[in-house]
């Protein structure tokens, strides 16, 4: 039987599609993290409006975007702050210098967020001729850019990439079934049921120029039913106080007349009705009013919330906010968010993986599209810096207890840490002239 390998390289697409298998549930998810909340039984979407005789009653079905909320905070504290890529050889620029220029920092965190929402993604990379020279381009594709098949060797290389996209042509909509190999990329499209090859063009990175990854499940998954339940006590919470926010009166004899909800300066006219007995009947009029929410409500909504974030490691900005942080050190800072560190910590891993296939997937770009010269011994160093803010102060003045009050850092390095040079050589060379300068003058 002929492997998915060997029924691409013979341009079988309809055999391949038999055999490849779409990763389940991504289309799902990508839904559920736009707020869809149709999916699960659970979910308040499903939530059915109420039939009273001949009227409908639309009930409220609220979503709260804990996900994205969870997400975001993921995929900010592995790259809301840019990778270090350094290497000591010099002919390194050039990748480094192409890794800016495709802004793979942005890529990167677009990236994580697509596979922590999906849990699939890649980035692709591909080269465009602009009048006469030719770049080096990425970009990140989705769940709504198309279907991914990975297709890896039994040690988990990766030996193909297909993807089944559709583009519209005015009112026609065509489906097309792209293969990546390391020696081509081949493009099929559907025509009455059959696959025809329409374009193929060599590879001319040499690789698979395909930077893919997955996980299990989305980053929420473990506080799914927590989150639905949160949703669904909101919303009918909600309907309880449009319920009890407009009045509902107890009217006991004759009330005249009711005001508008809209008026001002209210007055209820109340009728005094004497029978034929001559019984005097007094007309009385109450609100009913609901005094307070339930306490085991609040617990309830209090609880969820602090297990959705404490499960997922997530920062809960708002309850940092409103306790005030203060003058705060920089270990206590790392303290707070030392959930969301070593989540980060933990996933590092799996993406240094990712971004050492970029650097390489550049260095072939660099070598054989750009002729920048052979970078095949070329080694990168790959460092995941913090997002939180470092205490410099503290730092500083710790070292120079540490050393007896001498200095620590020289003017030119001191320079380099600040974010107001843009280039910290050249400041520095303008320090030194003014400081001459400034000698000069003092001579005169």
């Amino acid at each position: 039987m002929a492997t998915i390998k060997e029924l691409l390289d013979a341009g079988d697409i309809k055999k391949a599609l038999a055999v490849l298998t779409p990763k389940p549930g991504v289309s799902d998810y990508a839904k559920e993290y736009e707020n869809d909340r149709t999916l699960r039984v659970s979910q308040v979407g499903k939530r059915k409006d109420k039939v009273l005789k001949n009227e409908i009653v639309t009930v409220a079905k609220i979503p709260i975007p804990f996900q994205k909320k969870v997400v975001h905070s993921a995929s900010a504290f592995l790259f809301g702050s840019p990778v270090n890529v350094t290497s000591p050889e010099e002919k390194a620029k050039e990748v480094i210098a192409l890794w800016k220029k495709c802004r793979m920092d942005s890529l990167f965190l677009d990236f994580t967020e697509t596979v922590m929402s999906e849990t699939e993604a890649a980035i692709v990379f591909f080269p465009v001729e602009r009048t006469g020279e030719v770049v080096i381009k990425a970009r990140v594709l989705k769940n709504e850019n198309g279907t991914y098949y990975p297709v890896f060797d039994e040690y988990g290389d990766l030996v193909a990439f297909c993807w089944r996209f559709y583009l519209s042509n005015g009112a026609s909509k065509k489906q097309y079934f792209r293969v990546f190999t390391a020696e081509s990329i081949i493009t099929y499209t559907l025509a009455k049921s059959e696959w025809v090859e329409t374009d193929k063009k060599d590879n001319l990175f040499r690789k698979i120029p395909v930077v893919y990854q997955s996980q299990k499940n989305p980053e929420w998954w473990d506080v799914k039913e927590l989150i639905d339940r949160y949703e669904m006590n909101l919303s009918k919470f909600a309907d309880t106080n449009d319920y009890f926010s407009s009045p509902m009166y107890k009217a006991k004899g004759a009330v005249k007349s009711i005001p508008k909800k809209d008026a001002t300066g209210k007055i209820v006219k109340l009728d005094i009705v004497e029978t034929d007995s001559g019984k005097i009947i007094e007309a009385d009029l109450d609100v009913i009013s609901w005094d307070r929410a339930p306490e085991a409500l609040k617990l309830e909504f209090d609880t969820e919330e602090k297990l959705i974030y404490g499960m997922t490691d997530t920062v809960d900005w708002s309850h940092l906010k409103e306790q005030g942080l203060g003058n705060i050190s920089g270990v206590a800072l790392k303290l707070l968010f030392f959930g969301s560190i070593l989540k980060a910590k933990r996933q590092q891993g799996v993406y240094k993986t990712s971004v050492s296939r970029a650097l390489n997937i550049l260095k072939a770009g660099a070598q054989h599209i750009l002729k920048k010269g052979d970078f095949s011994n070329v080694e990168f160093d790959i460092e995941f810096t913090s997002v939180l803010p470092d205490n410099i102060k503290e730092t500083v003045e710790t070292l120079i207890t540490a050393t007896g009050g001498k200095p620590v850092l020289s003017q030119e390095t001191a320079v380099g840490l600040t974010s107001y040079a843009n280039d910290a050589s050249m400041e520095f060379e303008r320090l030194k002239a003014e400081s001459r300068a400034d000698s000069f003058n003092l001579t005169d």
